[in-house]
C-alpha cells in the first residue's frame, strides 16, 4: 500500500514534525518486505503464502545527538490472493516498540510496554492505473490491555498505468479509523514519481512528497496527535 506509513518497504524520508508541544525535523527510515514461500497459479486465481518483517525508526535531527525517538519491529505471516481484478492480503503479525536511549536520557518519559498481535484482511479492486482498497484489523492480544482492538483501513492509489515511460506519476491516500479514537481519522498522502522499467514494476525507485495528519503511527506515541510533511525515497526490489 503506497501511502501506508507502516507498509513494510525500504525507504528514508526527511520530515517536518509538529506535535502539540514541539516542532522539529526528523528522519524516518525503514526496511522490510513480504517474501513468498509457496505459490499456487491457476487460470483465474492465484495465491501465495509467505512471511513478512519490517523495522521502522525515527530520528530527531533537531537535537545535537540526533536522538533516536522510537523503533517499531514487526514480523508475521501473510497470505495474498488474486481473482481477476480483485486482490487481497490476509496477515497475522506481531509488533513491539522501543524508545531510543538518548530520548530516555534527555526526557522524563515513562516507558510503556507497547506491543500487540493482530490479524488483518485487506481487499482491493485494481487495474494497472488505479487501486481502491478497504480492510479491517483485530488485535488478538495487546499491551497495554486497555487498547481497543478494532481498526478499519481504506484508501485509493494512482499507479502509473501501463505507460512505457521510464518515469510514471504515482499517488496514494491512506485513511485509518481506530476504535481507540472513534470520532477521528488518520490521513496519509504520498505523491510523486516512480522510476523504473515498465516490465519490472517491482523494481523501482519512488520519489514522493508526504503528508500525515492524525494520531501517531509510531509505537509508544500512539496517543499523541502529530502532523508532518516532507519528502522520501522508496526503493522496491
Amino acid at each position: 500500500l503506497l501511502a501506508d506509513p507502516k507498509e513494510r518497504q525500504f525507504f528514508m524520508s526527511l520530515l517536518s514534525f509538529k506535535t502539540p508541544t514541539q516542532s522539529f525535523t526528523a528522519w524516518s527510515v525503514g526496511f522490510g518486505e513480504s517474501l513468498g514461500l509457496v505459490r499456487w497459479d491457476g487460470e483465474s486465481f492465484q495465491a501465495q503464502l509467505g512471511f513478512l518483517a519490517g523495522v521502522f525508526s525515527q530520528f530527531n535531527w533537531s537535537t545535537p545527538s540526533k536522538d533516536l525517538i522510537n523503533t517499531d519491529f514487526t514480523f508475521g505471516l501473510a497470505a495474498t490472493h488474486r481473482w481477476h481484478k480483485f486482490t487481497g492480503r490476509l496477515q497475522y503479525y506481531h509488533q513491539s516498540s522501543h524508545l531510543g536511549d538518548e530520548l530516555l536520557l534527555n526526557n522524563p518519559i515513562p516507558r510503556l510496554n507497547y506491543s500487540y498481535e493482530a490479524i488483518e484482511e485487506v481487499f482491493a479492486l485494481e487495474n494497472p492505473l488505479f487501486r481502491i482498497f478497504v480492510g479491517g484489523e483485530y488485535m488478538t492480544s495487546r499491551d497495554p490491555s486497555d487498547l481497543k482492538p478494532w481498526n478499519i483501513h481504506s484508501g485509493a492509489e494512482l499507479r502509473g498505468g501501463d505507460s512505457p515511460a521510464f518515469f510514471r506519476p504515482v499517488a496514494g491516500l491512506d485513511v485509518m479509523w481506530k476504535q481507540q479514537y472513534s470520532t477521528e481519522y488518520n490521513f496519509s498522502v504520498k505523491a510523486g514519481l516512480e522510476i523504473g522499467k515498465p516490465a519490472m514494476r517491482d523494481r523501482h525507485i519512488r520519489l514522493l512528497a508526504e503528508f500525515y495528519d492524525g494520531y501517531s503511527p509510531y509505537g509508544q506515541f500512539f496517543n499523541e496527535k502529530i502532523r508532518y510533511w516532507g519528502a522520501g525515497v522508496y526503493v522496491g526490489f
